[in-house]
């Protein structure tokens, strides 16, 4: 299904490095005067989102000879073999089957898939009700989410962006092995009212399995006899759950054919759907069945998923950029970079092609990013004037979540005018006129000048919605989902495996021998070996 040869060797990627030189030195601005109708032609709205990347260094000619770098028909094939069950996670030969989960509207519903939503569905009434209560028959107050990865990002992205359509469950996230995580976490709570959600596929995540024993040692103390009433286990492994003293009925299967990083649709979002109930993540649900049902339907050249992975492949391959930014103009969305940045790294952060050939073309760039505002007094200083090419995604909600109207239009107003400054930059001239109209000596002026000059032609996109909703955020997150899979599949690459975190937890329990245990192991390094020496003498120390 995935072929064996890349596609930078394909003649149709030689054309498109003569039309990145052809449009190296083009003037973004330019093309808006050369292309009248480019800010309404280089704009698409599909499932409640509208993608404007009219501000790109490309021109009709250029995305002409993009799209044809994929044949027309692989934007549907490619959407057809994830979103019908094939096996593409070929290195694992099974499927991803996230997707399933937001199929709302199938008449053949997955039966697996029906009957965990179903128990999911009723934990979530029974709890929100307080109709399940803690171990002194008290209704909850909190939920701990105990994981980490997709079990931990997902889930604390989509509870924090629905501020609006949160019930009276306060909802915390814990994943760090330091235990001053979950040791802030659990000060302001109290046992009886609390609920902890423990998400690990394996059941064997090492640092989600210690803060799990440390919260239930947490409740023992308090009193608790047993975790039948205060723990609910996310798992494949439902067996070592019930062996941690979770019973069955508080076990929910998370499939081992669902990854974690795209895990928020299934069990693993239990957590949020407790935080803004039933109703509101059926709805997150629907949003992304929206957008799935956009990337198989729409051709390439209407289709959000395909243009934005193509808009990376023309960055990362033609012009050899390095990074890419996530920039959301919203308190709410200040983890979709953390999120994104897992999604897009640990899918396609990978050299190998399905033959096991090694892939000589770059694949996954480093994503990063914050919310805009705060970003702007950051790290704007290295887009603007750094010597880097950065492609920026700016995510931007047209209307406030709650509060002053006026003070959001503030921010959109700054959003826009960054996509702006970036684009147009500032020629010496113009910062020499700039400097001379505010009052400055005209010698200063030209001597500092050089210093307010900003190259411009800087890209980026502006992906932007109504209102921050349910719908809206679930058709948001599978837009990034669908781009990254596609991505994949361009360069030929397995989305949904992560062999490269296998081999630090591999060493990590060596060390850990020679740490706990004291034995030798002739494998480790002098620098690993004087440092576990450093390590044993604070220790004797304290």
């Amino acid at each position: 299904m995935t072929s064996n040869w890349s596609i930078t060797n394909k003649p149709e990627f030689q054309a498109l490095l003569q039309e990145k030189d052809r449009l190296k030195n083009q003037s973004i601005i330019k093309l808006f005067s050369e292309q009248p109708n480019r800010a309404n032609d280089l704009t698409i709205a599909q499932a409640g989102i509208e993608l404007d990347y009219s501000r790109h260094a490309i021109d009709r000619q250029g995305f002409d000879a993009l799209f044809k770098i994929i044949d027309r028909s692989d934007s549907h094939r490619f959407a057809n073999e994830l979103l019908g069950g094939s096996n593409v996670n070929f290195t694992e030969k099974q499927p991803a089957l996230h997707s399933l989960f937001r199929n709302r509207s199938s008449e053949k519903k997955h039966i697996v898939v029906s009957e965990i939503q179903q128990k999911m569905a009723h934990i979530v009434e029974d709890i929100v009700n307080g109709n399940k209560k803690g171990f002194t028959g008290k209704a909850f107050t909190d939920v701990v989410n105990l994981g980490i990865g997709g079990s931990y990002l997902g889930p604390k992205l989509v509870f924090e962006s629905l501020s609006n359509y949160r019930n009276h469950l306060h909802c915390h996230f814990v994943s760090n092995l330091d235990p001053e995580d979950l040791k802030a976490t659990l000060l302001t709570l109290q046992p009886e009212t609390t609920l902890f959600v423990v998400c690990s596929k394996s059941f064997k995540t090492e640092e989600t399995l210690i803060n799990a024993q440390n919260a239930k040692n947490w409740l023992m103390k308090a009193g608790a006899k047993d975790l039948e009433n205060n723990f609910i286990a996310i798992t494949e492994n439902t067996k070592a759950a019930q062996g941690f003293s979770i019973p069955a009925e508080n076990c929910l299967l998370l499939p081992k054919e669902v990854v974690g990083r795209y895990s928020i649709w299934t069990s693993a979002g239990l957590t949020c759907a407790l935080g803004i109930g039933w109703k509101s993540f059926n709805e997150l649900l629907s949003g992304a069945e929206a957008m799935d049902s956009h990337f198989k339907s729409a051709s390439p050249n209407e289709n959000l998923p395909v243009i934005m992975s193509l808009l990376e492949f023309w960055y990362r391959n033609c012009w050899n950029t390095q990074v890419h930014a996530i920039i959301p103009y919203s308190h709410n969305l200040r983890s979709l970079p953390s999120h994104l940045q897992q999604l897009v790294m640990e899918s396609n952060g990978k050299n190998a092609l399905a033959s096991g050939e090694f892939l000589e073309s770059d694949t996954a760039s480093v994503v990063w990013g914050t919310d805009g505002i705060n970003g702007q007094h950051s790290f704007y200083q290295f887009l603007h004037q750094g010597t880097v090419l950065c492609p920026i995604d700016f995510i931007l909600p047209l209307s406030p979540i709650s509060g002053d109207s006026n003070q959001h239009s503030k921010m959109v107003s700054h959003c826009l005018a960054q996509a702006r400054a970036l684009m147009i930059g500032r020629s010496t001239d113009e910062s020499y006129n700039y400097l001379v109209k505010k009052g400055l000596p005209e010698k200063y002026s030209r001597d500092l000048a050089p210093h307010l000059r900003m190259p411009g032609n800087r890209p980026s996109s502006i992906i932007s919605f109504e209102s921050l909703n349910p719908s809206v955020l679930g058709s948001l997150l599978a837009l990034y989902e669908h781009k990254t899979y596609f991505s994949a599949r361009l360069w030929g690459i397995n989305p949904f495996d992560q062999w490269g975190v296998e081999l630090g937890k591999t060493i990590s329990e060596n060390i850990q021998t020679v740490m706990f245990e004291n034995e030798d192991c002739n494998e480790l390094d002098p620098a690993t070996h004087r440092l576990i020496s450093k390590w044993k003498k604070t220790t004797l120390a304290d």
